[in-house]
């Protein structure tokens, strides 16, 4: 435990290649701040969207898509959406209102490759019916899987025909106009975020080089529409994002009264200014009083600290170990035998590793006992019961006191703790992984953009991954980028 508790202090992790510019709590003015405002000539058509629901009218909506090389927008009466592809960000509003939403342009993709596994693997047990096919799954959520997925495609005198046996999925007609290889690009990415087009079908309609009239989809009962294209024109288009929006998280964040909401209102601080880290010698020199005083449950929660928010500050100088490290090494012999301090640091242990031996129900009796409360940075017994959480299978059958001592919902702990201490990643991770495992990617999204807004050597964090992650859907997916 020792050993392993010393190297995860100088570890580093691989650094990813792309960081987030744009956070969900940037007003509109500052969005326009970070990118050009220079008007660029668009490629301008209107679509209408029939969509077809069993024993239903047909849903009828009609749009005006613009297609600008750094960002494209949708407008459908008084809705507007706008994909910022220099900031990948997805942003929508009202005319007369004062919020925009704002969310990762990566939620969405990220959303498909966990669902696209998660139907290949119902699909084993579903019917044979094709509409329930690997390929049909395909054209509802525009991705490939693990599962080989390839359409039959037949030209008819009007365009292409693509099949799974007898049945049409997609039907690609007419012709409205040639285009650039740059407007295909952009034609192609709004199809792959705005329609249920199989990947083989959009690579065709790339090659063609021509918009086409119409596409029809039949891949499932939510998955069945005609799109029209028509009024095709190019024009000279402007950032079309309003001054003077308020996001809607912000929002959130005033008005709120929830975990989440809360925590935001610590991280906008924290992000302006008016709330500033402590230091790692202010830090080091609390846990030494701890320690010396007797505190050792508190000595240990100052030591997390130290991991948390200043791991960089443990990384070795010219070769010898920095006064950081030299500092904790030279009191942890003294952690080690407080009695009640190498328990919480074996907990500890238990909470980020589903193998590792112990009574994990009785861990997480220690975490919720009130003796925990007021101890400085103990708002990580949140964390690390969380993390406990979710490394015990048998937690559901704790004694319910346990849970009643400790806020029900897993992801409030991680806000609970960001509230009071929005300093490390980690946490913030670790609140976007809880959303992303309850496929709710955008929120997922929305902590692993704050958690990289407010660290800055996030990339040396476990927070890395993320930014890999985008770096590999970027690779894999590229239509939707």
């Amino acid at each position: 435990m020792k050993r392993f508790v010393l190297a995860a202090l100088v570890c580093t992790l691989s650094l990813a290649t792309e960081l987030a510019r744009a956070n969900p709590l940037w007003t509109s003015d500052q969005v326009r701040q970070a990118r050009s405002l220079v008007e660029s000539e668009a490629l301008v058509f209107d679509l209408r969207r029939e969509k077809i629901r069993p024993d239903k009218p047909a849903e009828i909506t009609t749009e005006v898509v613009i297609l600008a090389p750094t960002f494209s927008q949708i407008v459908e009466g008084e809705k507007q959406t706008l994909e910022d592809h220099a900031l990948c960000r997805t942003m929508s509003w009202n005319r007369t209102a004062r919020v925009f939403t704002s969310h990762s342009c990566y939620a969405i993709v990220a959303f498909k490759l966990v669902e696209i596994e998660n139907r290949a693997a119902l699909s084993r047990v579903a019917s044979e019916d094709p509409r329930f096919s690997a390929e049909a799954n395909s054209a509802e959520l525009g991705i490939v899987g693990s599962r080989p997925s390839r359409l039959e495609m037949r030209q008819t005198r009007e365009g292409r025909e693509y099949r799974v046996g007898k049945a049409i999925l997609t039907s690609v007609r007419g012709s409205v106009g040639d285009i650039s290889a740059q407007e295909m690009r952009g034609l192609i990415r709004f199809l792959a975020r705005y329609a249920p087009l199989h990947p083989q079908v959009r690579g065709d309609i790339a090659n063609g080089r021509v918009i086409p009239a119409s596409i029809d989809v039949d891949a499932g009962p939510l998955a069945q529409q005609r799109l029209s294209i028509s009024n095709v024109r190019r024009l000279s288009a402007a950032y079309p994002l309003p001054a003077g929006l308020t996001a809607a998280l912000s929002e959130e964040a005033q008005l709120g009264g929830s975990p989440r909401a809360l925590a935001l209102r610590t991280v906008s601080q924290a992000l302006d200014g008016t709330m500033q880290k402590p230091t790692a010698e202010a830090t080091l020199a609390a846990m030494r009083a701890a320690l010396t005083s007797g505190r050792g449950l508190e000595a240990v929660w100052l030591f997390m600290q130290l991991t948390q928010e200043h791991a960089v500050a443990f990384k070795p100088i010219g070769g010898a170990p920095s006064p950081l490290l030299s500092g904790v090494r030279a009191m942890l012999p003294q952690l080690w035998a407080d009695p009640e301090a190498a328990r919480l640091m074996a907990i500890s242990d238990l909470a980020g590793n589903a193998q590792a031996p112990g009574d994990r129900q009785a861990a997480a009796r220690f975490l919720s006992s009130p003796r925990m409360e007021g101890l400085a940075y103990g708002t990580f017994r949140n964390v690390t019961y969380a993390n406990l959480l979710t490394t015990s299978p048998a937690s559901k059958d704790w004694d319910p006191a346990i849970r009643a001592a400790m806020p029900p919902n897993r992801v409030d702990n991680y806000w609970i703790h960001i509230q009071a201490h929005p300093w490390s990643s980690n946490t913030f991770k670790d609140a976007g992984d809880a959303y992303y495992g309850a496929y709710d990617v955008v929120s997922a999204w929305t902590a692993y953009d704050l958690g990289r807004a407010v660290d800055p050597n996030w990339r040396d964090s476990v927070m890395g991954a993320v930014g890999r992650f985008e770096d590999q859907m970027r690779q894999r997916e590229p239509d939707y980028f």
